[in-house]
């Protein structure tokens, strides 16, 4: 009877879970997938998937980090693209091997993300301007560095990518070790408190949580996703291109709402926004075979963003928990 109570509570857990819509909408995604592309499951297909998917996954973590303790994250994809351009450059034209470019261009990413959290937490403005801001800059900075799109790294690079490893794609492997990752932090004190503070900010502070703190953390730990990202989309493209992480702000949001994580903060999980993200993907998979054209993908991805805002801003509004722009 004991077991048999056990089970029926975790089960009611799993599907009580926010995660769980993302990962059924994966599902349906699956499903329509097999049908308008009936060579989804052969390896080089899943290879191709995988390596489109891996980036999204990880800017979709780091966006998940962010917004769990009372914030947003709108330069994550400025943050993609000058990680790709800048190990482009320093591979093509300046000679530069591609793991030192790859450490300085994951760093610069880093950095992005300490003044973001400098300016959000302690000079107090609120993290909508910031990181909007933020990407304005980066954007610049990385035309900057790369007017147009070119480059190359090394070809053993993009081959490992796009392989497998002991029969399993490499791109998988990458999500496996960028979910761990998360799941490192989040066991930590810094996992608990970005739920605590995304949750009620005023009593964690009065229970002894550094609110400013962990409000830093969680944009240091959304740029460094986000810079991971673009050296996976780096990767997986071989090139620069300034303008090719333009999308990723926008579906890293999308994928957090339909992985069930209130755009309040506070509740949510990783787990669900990696299958949103996957969900995405297959979308465009989707939008691809279909032949339907591209941009109602932008559009779907901006009416579930629009629509996970209006959800929360009806739960919250009466309360005075709206904190998108600061947690305040």
């Amino acid at each position: 009877m004991r077991t048999r109570f056990s089970s029926n509570q975790t089960a009611t857990r799993i599907f009580r879970s926010p995660a769980m819509i993302g990962w059924v909408l994966f599902l349906l995604g699956l499903v329509a997938n097999a049908i308008v592309q009936p060579t989804l499951f052969k390896l080089s297909v899943i290879n191709s998937n995988l390596g489109l998917a891996a980036p999204l996954v990880m800017v979709a973590i780091g966006q998940t980090a962010a917004v769990l303790a009372g914030g947003i994250d709108l330069s994550v994809g400025a943050i993609v693209t000058l990680t790709n351009v800048l190990v482009v450059s320093l591979c093509s034209f300046h000679h530069t091997g591609f793991w030192l470019a790859a450490i300085l261009g994951v760093a610069a990413g880093i950095a992005v993300g300490v003044v973001n959290g400098f300016i959000i937490s302690i000079v107090r403005i609120p993290a909508l301007l910031v990181t909007f801001a933020m990407m304005s800059i980066i954007n610049g900075v990385a035309l900057a560095i790369l007017p147009q799109p070119g480059g190359q790294i090394p070809a053993d690079i993009y081959q490992i990518y796009g392989n497998t490893v002991a029969g399993l794609p490499f791109p998988l492997l990458l999500i496996i070790v960028g979910v761990l990752l998360w799941v490192v932090f989040r066991y930590r004190k810094i996992g608990r408190y970005l739920i605590a503070v995304g949750g009620a900010a005023g009593s964690s502070r009065a229970n002894g949580i550094p609110v400013t703190k962990v409000r830093f953390q969680s944009y240091v730990l959304s740029a460094m996703f986000a810079s991971l990202a673009g050296l996976f989309l780096t990767a997986e493209v071989s090139s620069g291109d300034p303008l090719i992480g333009a999308s990723y702000a926008l579906n890293s949001l999308a994928a957090v709402v339909l992985g069930g994580t209130a755009l309040a903060g506070g509740r949510g999980s990783v787990s669900g926004s990696v299958g949103g993200a996957l969900f995405l993907i297959l979308v465009q998979n989707i939008v691809y075979f279909a032949n339907v054209p591209s941009y109602y993908q932008t559009l779907v991805s901006g009416l579930i963003v629009v629509m996970g805002l209006a959800t929360t801003g009806v739960l919250y509004a009466r309360s005075g928990k709206w904190r998108l722009t600061n947690g305040r």
